[in-house]
């Protein structure tokens, strides 16, 4: 499946902060967010599952549930995190 282009960037919550998801990717039968990260600039592809779109009262979202990684996930993203000072 190509990645396909969002027209209107969203403003997401991933595990490592605030992004704007630029794509999406389904594969095989999974869907994939590609973000630009707000604080560093990096772009990371995240499972549908560990992002969330920040609240938006104008757009009726008041609040979301939180991202809970797992295990897994958390120790492959301790090294990332040095290079985001609000995820330290």
């Amino acid at each position: 499946m190509p990645v396909t282009q969002i027209p209107n960037p969203e403003e997401v919550e991933t595990p490592l902060g605030e992004g704007f998801a630029l794509y999406i990717w389904e594969w095989p039968s999974q869907l994939w967010w590609g973000v630009v990260q707000v604080e560093t600039g990096e772009v990371w592809w995240w499972p549908n599952h560990l992002i969330r779109f920040c609240p938006n009262i104008s757009e009726g979202r008041c609040a979301t549930t939180p991202i809970k990684p797992n295990a897994r996930v958390q120790a492959a993203l301790k090294p990332h995190r040095k290079r985001y000072s609000r995820r330290k």
